[in-house]
């Protein structure tokens, strides 16, 4: 994820969440019930962390959008393709 946040420009979210998992040693459990037990008890390190990723989320969007138009020779399909049917 950290590699798909860098490579669309969005470094300032990258490095958030690199905070986070170092914050719990590169384990956030896939388990819900448990990754809220783990918030919950969050101190006032882990809650600067999760505002400054909340703040980077309202602008991921623009970043996104402008490395798109940027790079559109990312994201142009040369070639042809078989149509997709619905069964």
């Amino acid at each position: 994820m950290i590699d798909g946040l860098n490579h669309f420009g969005i470094k300032s979210h990258a490095k958030n969440f690199q905070k986070v998992l170092d914050y719990f040693n590169e384990t956030i459990p896939f388990d819900r019930d448990e990754r809220e037990k783990l918030f919950d008890s969050a101190d006032d390190e882990l809650d600067e962390i999760l505002k400054n990723i909340e703040s980077d989320f309202k602008n991921a969007d623009k970043e996104i959008l402008n490395f798109i138009k940027n790079n559109p020779d990312k994201f142009t399909f040369n070639g042809t393709y078989r149509s997709y049917q619905a069964w």
